[in-house]
């Protein structure tokens, strides 16, 4: 009996011990969802990190604050709560000196919220205005500290700037690694308040002066000048990474250029026949002073003693040399170049990306670009061979007309047109080289003819005829000499503000045009205007547009003509009844 007993419990036991891990499963799965769900994503954007314990084991103080506390990772920390109510002194200050509003500031950081979280290894637990408010309380103060020193602006009642060893300690405590803010955040601060520090005219320019200023003598930095280029090439983190950079040396770039030798030569359809060091040390000079120039373009930084900048006249024509066909570098190895310097331009935080704003902020004057919001999906998109592939890419619209079979060549002239009825009218800035007819208007976007109009079009042509199979601006330029054949059509377009003219004569532009389609080859089974011209045609041998237009010509070109015209109407209608009432008088 006993043995049934202890057999009825043991199968109790074990009947409880199924059922408890039936329900375990369940559980454990629901926890451990939880426990994922929970999960931060990692950011690549880290650049701020609690110091590791092997090395904080050996100097725990060299690694924390001892005066004030910068960003979360130590914020709130009792040891910190006397610098509390001075930063809150100097953020009432920021805010009496940038006229920007608390609000402005507060709406600035929502929209950085999550790339400034991201700038820490960690997860901040602070939740979303806790941790606002300390990231803008912190920024004003760190901003206002570097205004106090670059300016001396210190009186008795400031408890900070009265004291010496007070403000030698914040800047070492401005340096540990734990107490960083994402600079970002101060350019971005820099740039709504439009704070600037003679002589810089930009505002991350100043902030990196007065950030120098403050550092170079507790970080033991070189003078600006000898620092100036790499600084404002690279992407800067935080202040100690501010330093880091003016202590590394830049690596010689030769090795980068001997590993993309090849690829750079296979660039040019013809052998280049000079040696390897040669044909480096070639590339590296041009490369590099296409990135000075376009540099001191973006940022304005020429002074008297640049023998380039100085003279407006030069740096014309180098804008005009750099878009010639046989004039190129590849723009991988600008590019490359960009990655390898960490090169940026606020607001890209990319390297490409601030190739192409600083490429187009050069070119769109000289090379009629749209701006840069317009093109950024197009470009960004594009494998960009050189800097007028990069023009072209530009001026092709994202949808071209319809390709056609060309039928014939001869069209109407501008005056032709004009006395068909025809009206001009001036295009879409945003399309350099397009063509449009529909009801009687025909629209062509606004083209600037000058002394260099002629070598910029024509190597666009080259270009397209060595290199592409698309022959968009070829045949722009074929249907834009059938259109100017005459001084009368060149002074038609430009009243109608189509052409600017600032060659000293008519006959010159079209001289100009008809020349440049010479030596061209296009496909007429695939010609882009084909019914562009077709429509032309087609307008034109309709009798009654013309005698329309002759009408308008002549009849009621202005308002006297209208006028004489409705009072010989109203004189005929009247003599006409005169003339009818006599007859039935009679």
């Amino acid at each position: 009996m006993i043995d049934i007993v202890d057999a009825a419990s043991d199968q109790m036991e074990a009947s409880k011990g199924v059922s408890l891990k039936e329900e375990e499963p369940a559980n454990l799965v629901t926890s451990l969802r939880e426990k994922l769900d929970s999960l931060s994503r990692l950011s690549s954007q880290s650049c701020i990190y609690r110091i590791p314990k092997r090395l904080r084991k050996w100097n725990n103080e060299a690694y924390t604050p001892h005066i004030v506390s910068i960003g979360p990772l130590h914020h709130g920390s009792t040891d910190l709560q006397a610098m509390e109510e001075h930063k809150l002194r100097y953020l009432e200050d920021f805010l009496l000196y940038t006229k920007v509003s608390l609000e402005d500031y507060v709406k600035l950081l929502r929209e950085r919220e999550a790339r400034i979280r991201n700038s820490y290894e960690e997860t901040i637990k602070l939740g979303s205005d806790e941790f606002l408010e300390m990231i803008l309380v912190d920024a004003a103060f760190v901003i206002e500290v570097l205004f106090k020193f670059h300016y001396n602006l210190n009186n008795d009642s400031d408890r900070i700037f009265s004291k010496p060893w007070l403000i030698s300690d914040i800047w070492y405590d401005i340096l540990l690694l734990e107490n960083q803010l994402p600079f970002f955040i101060l350019e971005d601060f820099f740039v709504k308040a439009r704070i600037t520090v003679p002589p810089e005219q930009d505002e991350r320019l100043s902030l990196i002066r007065l950030t120098h200023n403050v550092l170079k003598k507790v970080a033991f930095l070189g003078e600006i000048e000898q620092l100036w280029t790499k600084l404002c090439s690279s992407k800067i983190e935080h202040f100690l990474h501010f330093v880091r950079i003016c202590h590394i040396p830049q690596e010689p770039p030769h090795k980068l250029l001997r590993e993309r030798e090849a690829r750079i030569r296979n660039s040019y359809e013809e052998t280049i026949k000079l040696g390897s060091d040669e044909f480096l040390e070639m590339i590296l000079v041009d490369a590099a002073f296409v990135i000075e120039v376009l540099f001191k373009f973006h940022y304005n930084l020429n002074n008297d003693s640049d023998r380039i900048f100085s003279k407006p006249w030069l740096i014309s024509d180098i804008w005009y040399d750099i878009l010639l066909l046989e004039n190129q570098l590849p723009f991988f190895i600008l590019e490359d170049f960009f990655v390898k310097a960490r090169i940026t331009v606020p607001p890209e935080q990319d390297e490409r990306l601030s190739l192409i704003r600083l490429t187009h902020n050069v070119l769109k004057k000289v090379a009629f670009l749209g701006e840069i919001e317009q093109l950024w999906t197009k470009l960004c998109s594009s494998k960009i061979e050189h800097f007028l592939h990069f023009v072209r890419i530009c001026h092709i619209p994202q949808e071209p007309p319809p390709k056609g079979k060309l039928i014939t060549l001869s069209a109407p002239n501008a005056t032709q047109l004009h006395q068909a009825g025809v009206r001009f009218k001036v295009g879409s800035p945003k399309n350099l080289f397009n063509i449009k007819f529909k009801n009687g208007i025909l629209e062509i976007s606004n083209i600037r003819i000058h002394d260099k109009t002629e070598a910029f079009f024509r190597n666009l042509i080259a270009f397209e005829q060595c290199h592409m199979r698309v022959d968009y601006i070829s045949d722009y330029f074929i249907a834009l000499d059938r259109l100017i054949d005459t001084p009368n059509d060149v002074e038609l377009l430009v009243q109608c503000g189509i052409i600017e003219n600032w060659l000293p004569n008519s006959q010159m532009v079209v001289t100009l045009i008809n020349n440049l389609v010479f030596g061209t080859v296009t496909s007429t089974a695939n010609f882009y205007f084909a019914n562009l011209l077709g429509e032309l045609n087609a307008y034109c041998s309709v009798p009654w547009h013309k005698w329309k237009a002759t009408l308008n010509e002549d009849y009621f070109s202005t308002p006297w003509a209208v006028i004489s015209v409705s009072a010989a109407t109203v004189f005929l209608i009247l003599t006409l009844i005169q003339t009818v009432c006599s007859v039935i008088s009679l």
